[in-house]
């Protein structure tokens, strides 16, 4: 997993944003993970596929509001990883 954050105090924006990137064997995988975790996380987080990458996208009003969404998020994809044999 590669993670890009960006502070909303260092960048001037008025939210704190975070980019995740999960990579897997296949582009099939990945579209199996996407399908598995897109319902549960619409509108919160935005995700799209690039070959075998999925692609998050988060944004919050806070620090501590980014970290819920994403304790959230990753532990869907953590579920889905394992009941698809992914992890």
């Amino acid at each position: 997993m590669k993670v890009i954050a960006l502070d909303a105090n260092d960048v001037g924006l008025s939210k704190v944003q975070c980019r995740l990137e999960f990579t897997y064997d296949t582009p099939e995988s990945s579209q199996k993970i996407l399908s598995s975790v897109e319902l549960e996380n619409y509108p919160y987080v935005e995700a799209r596929l690039e070959g075998s990458t999925l692609i998050s996208k988060t944004s919050a009003d806070s620090l501590e509001s980014l970290i819920h969404t994403l304790e959230d998020y990753l532990s869907c994809i953590s579920v889905a990883e394992r009941v698809l044999g992914e992890a």
